[in-house]
């Protein structure tokens, strides 16, 4: 009968066992998946900072070209005043020049003709 009591005994210390064993497997598969899923959302995070950080950068890419545009623009047009600015101040000395010349012709024909 002692042995019997001794198998029993020994069952239920096998089935104890057990049932801690599946107890800390299934703590552990639970764990595992919280886990994953923290790994899962700060993946995600990571992911969505980045492409914040992307379109930040492809925002300030854009306001950079427009500046450099418009930059350019003003300078083109600061280029092209002065371009017309010597234009006009090169008519102004070969008007000056033309009148010099008739002025001088005028003062030869004077001068001849006082002669005379």
């Amino acid at each position: 009968q002692e042995h019997v009591h001794n198998g029993w005994k020994n069952e239920q210390w096998a089935k104890k066992k057990l049932f801690r064993t599946v107890v800390v497997f299934r703590r552990k598969n639970e764990l595992e998946q919280e886990v994953a899923e923290a790994k899962r959302m700060q993946k995600e995070e990571q992911d969505r900072l980045l492409l914040r950080s992307v379109q930040e950068a492809e925002k300030l890419k854009e306001q950079l070209t427009a500046q450099k545009e418009e930059e350019a623009a003003k300078a083109k047009q600061a280029e092209d005043e002065l371009a017309e600015r010597k234009a006009r101040e090169e008519q102004e000395r070969q008007k000056v020049a033309a009148l010099d010349a008739q002025l001088a012709e005028l003062q030869e024909e004077r001068e001849v003709s006082r002669r005379q």
